[in-house]
């Protein structure tokens, strides 16, 4: 805790809770970069909580500051959602940080957070949801009322045997670990036959989403209980970045060029694996996502991703899918935690505590 001294007595400097604005940004993203030990650029906080295409991705922020130091924030993206057939708003929360000095002593995250709540309340937001790491978790659940919606199950498919062989086999030199999982690693189609109508889909990759995907979105929010909105301007904002986060689009059209489904992957190196993700997507059979799976592997396979990664909300026609393709839950990993907040308190809860109520993705979070 950060005293200043009268004499003998210590005496506890004041703290002040209010509104970020752009004009914080350096300071809030140094103390993000600082906290989580990354190295997130400026241009990247901005995208995320300042730039976006309208106005009502320009986020709830909350942050405390003493004596003009910043020193926690609480900040969330508002986005358009779904909610039973009718349009609402919700906050994403991420991010939220308290400097480790302040933790004690300072009621910086309880603050923040009751003031975050009265300006998404007076911005017209009814739910608020997040998915905190375990740390974030305990404290939301002790100190700030999240409820749990799931455990998002985080399925895998294997690309290439060569993160096993050199986890097993460390004596194998790794000239020779490479040989043998190029040898292993699959070349043929990854779905298992192909009907006469999967052969007359086109799928493609763009740079970005025409506003023909527009249609397909008004075809099937109704479909989804509770689901963000995924138009062509929402996606392009955000997956429509690529000198921040590369990522790569691909669309599925029918036979008469109507757009029938798209998916959105990227691939990462992390502790030497190249890792493949599947961050979003929305289709209008079981049949094309299959499609567009095997599309995005073949990618993925040519660039030599190593396994590849999907998060969805667990008992529902998505999960179901995925397994039947092929893809597992990793052995003793628990799933990653979703939690909601209701601040309208007119919304069935219920529903809302429901994963197999949720259409979520990774693209829905900021994992990824």
């Amino acid at each position: 805790m950060s005293e200043t001294t009268t004499g003998r007595k210590p005496v506890k400097k004041s703290m002040t809770v209010r509104e970020a604005t752009a004009a914080d940004g350096k300071a809030l993203n140094d103390l993000y970069n600082e906290v989580f030990g990354e190295d997130r650029s400026l241009p990247c906080w901005r995208w995320r909580f300042s730039d976006g295409t309208a106005k009502d991705w320009s986020g709830v922020y909350s942050l405390a500051e003493v004596d003009g130091q910043i020193i926690g924030q609480y900040p969330s993206q508002i986005r358009s959602l779904h909610f039973q057939g009718k349009p609402t708003r919700f906050a994403l929360v991420m991010d939220n940080i308290v400097a480790e000095e302040y933790r004690r002593g300072y009621p910086a995250q309880k603050e923040m957070f009751v003031h975050a709540v009265e300006m998404a309340k007076k911005n017209g937001i009814t739910i608020g949801y997040g998915f905190p790491n375990k740390k974030a978790y305990r404290i939301g659940k002790r100190l700030l009322g999240y409820r749990d919606v799931a455990l998002l199950p985080e399925l895998f498919y294997r690309l290439s045997w060569r993160p096993a062989f050199a986890r097993r086999l460390p004596w194998l030199p790794k000239s020779m670990v490479r040989v043998l999982a190029n040898v292993l690693r699959k070349r043929s189609s990854f779905l298992k036959g192909r009907s006469a109508s999967d052969r007359r889909l086109t799928i493609v990759e763009v740079d970005r989403f025409s506003d023909e995907l527009d249609q397909l979105w008004e075809r099937l929010k109704s479909k989804r209980t509770i689901c963000a909105e995924r138009n062509s301007v929402y996606l392009n904002w955000r997956f429509g970045h690529d000198e921040i986060i590369p990522y790569r689009k691909l669309v599925a059209r029918d036979e008469n060029g109507a757009v029938v489904g798209y998916m959105v992957f990227r691939m990462q190196l992390i502790e030497g694996d190249t890792v493949g993700y599947l961050v979003d997507f929305l289709y209008d059979t079981e049949s094309i996502f299959n499609n567009l799976l095997d599309h995005a592997l073949h990618m993925m396979n040519r660039e030599n991703v190593d396994y590849v990664s999907v998060m969805v909300s667990p008992g529902t026609a998505e999960e179901d899918s995925l397994k039947k393709f092929g893809f597992v839950v990793k052995e003793g990993f628990g799933g990653r935690p979703c939690v909601a907040l209701d601040l309208s308190h007119t919304l069935p809860f219920a529903v809302i505590c429901d994963p197999t109520q949720w259409y979520l993705t990774y693209g829905d979070s900021d994992l990824v």
